[in-house]
């Protein structure tokens, strides 16, 4: 696994700030808590990156989002975050 995050490290935005550098937030699953919280996030000028089982859902929400989303499988957006929220609920 080293090889393959380093790699996506390379690979994965980051931003400085005032305060120094902003993490960007993966969010697995974008049903109700999940795209909410991706609207907050990015609302207060924090990166994310969506990521559900059908990525055409993770791209649509990426592209209403705006610059600060983008929309990857879920093993990229684990791999290439500093912060990763689940937010897939129950299918039971």
């Amino acid at each position: 696994m080293g090889a393959a995050r380093a790699q996506a490290e390379k690979l994965a935005p980051s931003r400085l700030t005032r305060k120094g550098l902003t993490l960007t937030t993966a969010i697995i699953g974008i049903g109700n808590i999940g795209s909410t919280l991706a609207r907050h996030l990015v609302s207060g000028d924090e990166p994310v990156v969506v990521a559900a089982k059908d990525e055409s859902h993770a791209e649509a929400l990426a592209l209403d989002l705006g610059p600060l989303a983008r929309a990857a499988s879920v093993e990229y957006a684990i791999a290439t975050a500093g912060v990763v929220v689940f937010a897939s609920g129950s299918t039971t």
